[in-house]
């Protein structure tokens, strides 16, 4: 990987998926809304239950539409916060790499060597 890579790709799809998915939040309530106050279960169309159970349905669809704005939002952010701890510990790599205290040959170990393979006893 490169030095100075800036995750800058990924920042802008974060930041785009963000937008979306608050998009969509947006409409779920303003689609939920609408169904409020254009359709009435009281209405003279509603007097079978099935079409009871498909007014609750159609009422619900919006709502599945917000929530799923609501884990985009929380997916972009997730990833927005990712790429802060990487640049984060690359800022802290990169100066503890100049410190006159850095020992370089602690910083890439092989092996831990406090993991071995697990001694079971079956006795």
């Amino acid at each position: 990987m490169q030095q100075g890579y800036n995750y800058q790709l990924n920042k802008t799809v974060s930041a785009i998926c963000e937008v979306i998915g608050w998009f969509l939040v947006l409409f779920g309530i303003i689609l939920f809304c609408y169904l409020l106050a254009t359709q009435s279960p009281q209405s003279h169309i509603f007097g079978s239950e099935l079409a009871k159970q498909l007014y609750i349905l159609s009422v619900l669809e919006p709502l599945i539409i917000s929530i799923a704005g609501i884990f985009t939002v929380m997916q972009a952010q997730n990833t927005r916060a990712n790429i802060d701890t990487a640049e984060a510990t690359r800022e802290l790599l990169n100066r503890s790499s100049t410190s006159p205290n850095f020992d370089k040959s602690k910083l890439h170990t092989k092996s831990e060597p406090t993991l071995g393979k697990p001694k079971i006893n079956f006795d």
